[in-house]
């Protein structure tokens, strides 16, 4: 019988799922929008101004949180959906926006602040004795991350995944 569905090429990829299960479909590697190991460290003539900017990507990585927190909802477990619940404590805690706030009011721009911060976190979860806390300064990175895309655009785009997509990355 001749086959009804012709494959292209077939591959095997092994890695640590997201979700458990067999994933078929088209392969899309993802690379982190911005990057804080590469934020230059520069002043600024105009505090306000950048503490205006810092504000305005506080707000739209929030928003992208909830956004992304509702989309997942359906398919995801109680336990995986309480990442972004984490993620909105952390980006709505006073002692992050106080934090870099200061660090620009000491004179950096509010990409730099925001590094030093977010760097400052990530050593304090990757000193913790416990494991799973540890593990968590991953999570303060991919924060960090969202934040700074959001301070170097000040448009973002929607991306359009096809149907059975296989999302690959060093973190997803």
């Amino acid at each position: 019988f001749p086959s009804l569905v012709k494959v292209k090429k077939e591959q095997i990829i092994n890695g640590n799922p997201c979700v458990s299960g067999v994933g078929i479909g088209k392969i899309v590697v993802v690379y982190p929008v911005a990057d804080l190991e590469t934020v230059a460290d520069k002043t600024t003539d105009d505090p306000e101004g950048q503490i205006a900017v810092f504000k305005k990507a506080i707000k739209a990585a929030r928003k992208e949180i909830i956004a992304l927190a509702k989309y997942i909802a359906t398919t995801t477990s109680k336990a995986e959906q309480a990442l972004f619940e984490a993620y909105l404590q952390i980006i709505d805690s006073p002692g992050l926006k106080k934090d870099v706030i200061k660090a620009i009011r000491a004179g950096s721009w509010a990409p730099g602040a925001l590094k030093r911060v977010i760097k400052q976190r990530i050593l304090q979860f990757e000193e913790m004795e416990d494991q799973y806390l540890r593990e968590r300064a991953l999570d303060i990175t991919d924060l960090g991350q969202r934040i700074l895309s959001h301070l170097q655009s000040e448009e973002t785009t929607t991306i359009k995944y096809p149907k059975q997509t296989i999302l690959v990355g060093n973190e997803i």
